[in-house]
C-alpha cells in the first residue's frame, strides 16, 4: 500500500490507515518496535505502590506513562510533531514529579482563599523543579535539558521544519499542475527506528530520574530491583543505537556515492 494517504481523505479512510500503521508496526520497525514496548512496561511497572497521602505523585506518574505512550502511538502513526509534543510534556512532567517526590513537603497550592485552593502557577513551580534538578542531580538535569531542546529547536513548534514531513518538495517542479502531501508524515524506516530509539533513552532517562528522586524520602513503593533492570535495559538500547546509526551511516555512504 501507498504510504502516502492525501489530506483530503474522509475520515474513516485516515481512522483505517491508524489502524493499519499500528497493527503493522513490529514489521515496518522491526526490533525497535518490541524494544520501545519493553520500555513502556517498565515504565509502567516501575512504582508498585503509592500512599493516600501522596496522590499528587500518582498523578504525575499516570501523566508521564500518559505522555509516553501518546508518543509512541504517533511515532509509529508518523505524527513526528505530536510524538515529540508529548515528550515533552514527559519530561516537564519528570521534572516536576522528582521535585515533588524528593521534597513531599512542598506546598503546591494557593491557598490564599482558603474556601477556594488552586493549584501554584506551573511556571513557578517548573522553575523551582528545574532548578533542584540542577542542583541536586546536574547529568540528569542535562540530559533532560537536552532532549527538551533538540525538541524544542525542531518540532514542538509550527515551523517550516516541520512542514518538510508531510510536503512532497518534489511535487513543486516547473512543469507541475498541483503539489502534493500528506497527513502522515514522510519519513525513512530508518528516520523512524531513529525516533522510536530516541524514545526508549528518554524511557530510561525518566525511569532513572523519578527513582534517584525516591531514593531519598521512599515516597512511593518501587519495584524491587528497578536500577539493574533499567541498567540492562538501557544497554540493550545502546546496542540498538550503535547498529542503527552504522547503517544509517553505511545508506548516507551509499548515497553519496551514487
Amino acid at each position: 500500500m501507498n504510504d502516502s494517504v492525501p489530506p483530503t481523505m474522509t475520515l474513516q479512510t485516515l481512522l483505517d490507515e491508524e489502524h493499519r500503521r499500528t497493527y503493522e508496526a513490529r514489521e515496518r520497525f522491526g526490533a525497535i518496535v518490541p524494544l520501545a514496548q519493553q520500555g513502556l512496561t517498565i515504565l509502567s511497572t516501575s512504582v508498585v505502590s503509592v500512599s493516600a497521602d501522596n496522590g499528587i505523585i500518582a498523578a504525575i506518574m499516570l501523566a508521564i506513562q500518559k505522555s509516553v505512550n501518546l508518543a509512541f502511538f504517533s511515532y509509529i502513526r508518523a505524527h513526528t510533531a505530536q510524538a515529540e509534543f508529548n515528550c515533552r510534556q514527559a519530561i516537564e512532567f519528570t521534572a516536576l514529579g522528582a521535585y515533588l517526590l524528593a521534597n513531599p513537603d512542598t506546598d503546591f497550592l494557593d491557598s490564599s482563599d482558603p474556601q477556594n485552593p488552586k493549584l501554584l502557577p506551573n511556571q513557578q513551580l517548573s522553575k523551582k523543579a528545574y532548578k533542584w534538578l540542577e542542583e541536586e542531580e546536574r547529568n540528569i538535569s542535562e540530559l533532560l535539558k537536552s532532549f527538551k531542546y533538540s525538541i524544542n529547536n525542531s518540532t514542538a513548534h509550527g515551523s517550516i521544519y516541520v512542514t518538510n514531513f508531510t510536503i512532497n518538495l518534489e511535487s513543486f517542479a516547473d512543469n507541475s499542475s498541483m503539489f502534493t502531501g500528506s497527513f502522515f508524515d514522510d519519513l525513512s524506516i530508518n528516520d523512524s527506528r531513529a525516533y522510536l530509539m530516541s524514545l526508549c533513552r528518554l524511557i530510561v532517562l525518566i525511569v532513572e530520574t523519578m527513582r534517584r528522586a525516591n531514593e531519598r524520602t521512599l515516597g512511593i513503593g518501587m519495584k524491587d530491583a528497578l536500577e539493574d533492570e533499567i541498567a540492562l535495559y538501557a544497554n540493550a538500547v545502546d546496542r540498538y543505537r550503535e547498529t542503527l546509526g552504522e547503517v544509517m551511516r553505511n545508506d548516507k555512504q551509499r548515497h553519496q556515492a551514487d
